[in-house]
């Protein structure tokens, strides 16, 4: 028992300390599609990305705003305007 607890806070220790950020990236929006969940941002390296993201997630967003979000790999998360 003592092992596995000692294991698991090895682990989220090296996990906080890396600096796992909340946020993976900003960008600006340029479209958003609610019915087909996808959203088209240009991101600070001047590149256009497609992502497909949670509808709860892109609901409120809008051509032209700035904002940060969480990428899980799969798809954008959370979405926050900056």
């Amino acid at each position: 028992m003592f092992k596995r607890r000692l294991a698991a806070g090895l682990v989220a220790g090296v996990f906080i300390l890396s600096g796992c950020p909340e946020w993976s990236s900003e960008g600006t929006v340029l479209s958003v599609s609610v019915t087909k969940g996808t959203i088209t941002m240009e991101l600070p390296t001047e590149e256009t990305q497609t992502f497909e993201a949670s509808v709860n997630a892109i609901v409120r967003l809008h051509p032209g705003q700035r904002v940060k979000f969480r990428y899980n790999g799969d798809k954008i998360t959370r979405v926050m305007p900056i």
